[in-house]
């Protein structure tokens, strides 16, 4: 954004056209252009008109500050205003307006801001209403005549700074410069845990916090993710002994792939409290998953200790996903004796259904499949997740445009992923009396899906046989040796999660169960 457009036109097109962008896109005004940072003195530079210099002290990603800079320019009284950032504040400022006020000091001291302030030759003046009030009074400015600045006062302003009174709530008071207050806010049941689901819910309540705590941030990509990291590397740094931020950092790896933040933050966990069974377990199942055999074994010694229940358990779920990753996979139809049938598994399709390359591999194995068990039925799963065509809706019209008759075809669509999937055609499949499972996906996704199916109808008290057929993959070369690797240890946290042997709170109530008589 250049000054030397008009200002108005430019912000009216950000809050018409953009308004998704709310805070993040406008605090790009927080750095003022370069030729209005110079350094402050304490002496005023004179006007033409014989009058002093007037300063403005700024907060960089400070919603204040941004409303005393939204209002200098739409009201084009910027070249009247010396601008000067936080960073080149003189230290003789920063004095006068502390000896000022005791409440000041107190701001600071609780790592607060005193900015924006303004400097005229009447002294100092505070808060971004007290600011824009004296200056519209100074220089005669009319507020009817800045609908800009009116639709981001009562708008972008107003629910920014409501929900930062609300992240504040949800952290029941405790202050965000520890990251402290981001760990209770995430945990909506107040059981001292934070599940996985707990942690996907606040998603923007970390972004938000994360705000509150450095500042709204210009990143139009909006990687929550990121945000979360973030604040795990910030809350860990300032609480090293604070087990439950290592617990999230943890959690964190398992989406993220990082295996080592994994693996690390559970040693540290360990340090800090020996025996904690969510460690030990996610510690387990990834040092399994990467072949680090001395660790793994390490660590079901130390469950061992803690609970024979748990240990067994995750032993058992451990043998389960090395059964389908020790296979080699393979694309051919076998030969099924006995009542099967066929368990397709959607991916993405274009808006007006056209199969993408991954889905196109499972489609077209599980049409020679139907052809080659005719009576078989057929279930296909898949709701709309990156186009507005349902996956299952596309599978069954692109079968059906095939041959296939549509009546054998039954789409799941109610899920929101693999272990929903299975889920719900687990009673279908008791119904008909399904011994074997023939379940086609690509070549890539089978064995974990093979593997959480398997779990999965377990679960549901299935005493089925999954046989995995691999459909052709998308991806070749390096990037399907890339994505093997990342596909094993996902197995694992899969499986784990769909057996309740993942949130701390599943494995307590294992250890619960142990004890009771």
């Amino acid at each position: 954004l250049k000054l030397r457009c008009s200002a108005q036109t430019v912000l009216l097109k950000v809050l018409q056209e953009m308004p998704w962008l709310c805070l993040q896109g406008c605090a790009a005004w927080l750095s003022p252009p370069k030729q209005f940072e110079r350094q402050a003195s304490a002496t005023f530079l004179p006007l033409e008109n014989g009058t002093s210099r007037i300063t403005l002290y700024t907060k960089e990603k400070c919603e204040s500050s941004l409303h005393v800079l939204l209002f200098l320019t739409e009201a084009r009284l910027l070249d009247k205003v010396h601008v000067v950032r936080e960073h080149a504040v003189p230290q003789s400022v920063v004095d006068k307006v502390m000896r000022r006020s005791g409440d000041l000091r107190k701001l600071m001291e609780d790592r607060r801001t005193w900015l924006p302030c303004l400097q005229d030759q009447h002294g100092f003046h505070f808060s971004d209403e007290e600011i824009i009030a004296h200056l519209a009074d100074t220089y005669g400015a009319d507020y009817s005549k800045l609908p800009v600045l009116a639709a981001f006062k009562h708008g972008v302003l107003k629910d920014y700074r409501f929900m930062k009174k609300e992240m504040a709530r949800l952290a029941k008071g405790r202050r965000q410069d520890s990251g402290l207050g981001w760990i209770y806010a995430l945990d909506l049941d107040g059981d001292g845990h934070i599940s996985l689901d707990e942690l996907i819910e606040g998603l923007d309540v970390t972004r938000l916090l994360a705000e509150a705590r450095r500042g709204a941030q210009v990143n139009l990509e909006s990687n929550r993710w990121q945000d979360a990291l973030d604040q795990a590397e910030f809350v860990t740094s300032k609480n090293p002994d604070f087990v439950r931020g290592w617990k999230l950092k943890m959690i964190l790896g398992t989406i993220s792939d990082n295996y080592d933040m994994i693996v690390d933050s559970a040693d540290r966990i360990l340090a800090i409290c020996p025996g904690d069974l969510q460690a030990l377990t996610l510690k387990a199942l990834y040092c399994r998953a990467l072949q680090r055999d001395k660790e793994f074994d390490s660590a079901i010694h130390g469950l061992l200790g803690r609970s024979q229940s748990v240990a067994s358990h995750v032993q058992n779920m451990v043998t389960r996903v090395d059964k389908y990753w020790q296979k080699t996979l393979s694309g051919a139809v076998p030969d099924v004796q006995g009542h099967v049938c066929i368990l397709a598994l959607g991916s993405p399709a274009d808006d007006d259904g056209t199969p993408r390359p991954r889905l196109l591999g499972t489609l077209n194995k599980t049409l020679e499949a139907a052809k080659a068990y005719p009576e078989a039925d057929i279930f296909v799963t898949g709701a709309a997740v990156s186009s507005n065509m349902p996956e299952a809706i596309a599978m069954r019209n692109w079968l059906g445009a095939r041959g296939v008759d549509r009546k054998r075809i039954t789409m799941e669509m109610k899920a929101m992923d693999t272990v929903g999937n299975y889920e719900y055609i687990a009673p279908m499949l008791r119904e008909r009396g399904v011994k074997k499972v023939m379940l086609i996906t690509v070549y890539y996704h089978l064995n974990r899906s093979s593997a959480l199916a398997d779990a999965v109808f377990t679960q549901q008290g299935l005493d089925v046989e999954v046989i995995g057929v691999a459909g052709d993959s998308d991806l070749k070369g390096d990037d399907l040796e890339q994505r093997m690797l990342v596909e094993r240890p996902a197995s694992y946290r899969d499986v784990a999660r769909a057996c309740a042997l993942f949130d701390a709170e599943d494995l307590e109530r294992h250890l619960g169960e142990e004890s009771s008589p």
